[in-house]
């Protein structure tokens, strides 16, 4: 693959991760639950995260026309994993009393979720196309933070939509009586 078509699609994956970066600030800004408020405030920032890791990316396959690896970009290619646990507990210890289902939320999340999949749907077409292995590994670390980003809104949707039996099918508790 030429370097002008890798730096096409790192422009398409730039502007796919401010897009979802505004979707989910926005979002956040909607939504008055705080488990939801949370979640959207992290995606949001986890977005922007991923930005900058294309980014660097991007310049130095620019300046040097060459996947580079990881020594060669620098910190700025180095994606952090995130402790999604920590975040949703938190936030969920913010949750006081029964959650009632929000039809607005569960549509703000199908939206969330569907952008998720057609981030994980680019980013497969991408790694099925490389050749490169530096290449292969940049696209599985995009491909698994998006993968987590689903994982999160799943868990928050299904804990929003219904507490009780999230805490049944979670935490493995049994009802006796």
């Amino acid at each position: 693959m030429s370097t002008e078509s890798v730096l096409a699609i790192l422009q398409t994956a730039i502007a796919k991760e401010e897009e979802r970066h505004g979707s989910y600030l926005e979002a956040s800004q909607q939504v008055s639950n705080p488990l939801a408020r949370r979640t959207f405030e992290f995606l949001a920032a986890d977005e922007l995260n991923h930005k900058q890791y294309i980014e660097a990316y991007y310049q130095v396959m620019q300046k040097e026309g060459h996947w580079p690896s990881v020594e060669e970009c620098g910190e700025g290619c180095k994606l952090e994993a995130q402790d999604l646990q920590k975040l949703f507990d938190t936030a969920r210890s913010d949750v006081t009393g029964a959650v009632t289902r929000d039809s607005e939320l569960t549509e703000i999340y199908d939206l969330a979720m569907q952008a998720e999949r057609e981030s994980i749907q680019f980013y497969s077409e991408q790694l099925e196309k490389a050749t490169v292995q530096e290449a292969r590994a940049f696209y599985e670390v995009l491909l698994n933070a998006e993968h987590q980003h689903l994982q999160l809104l799943s868990e928050t949707q299904m804990f929003l939509d219904d507490t009780t039996q999230w805490y049944i099918d979670e935490e493995q508790w049994t009802v006796e009586g």
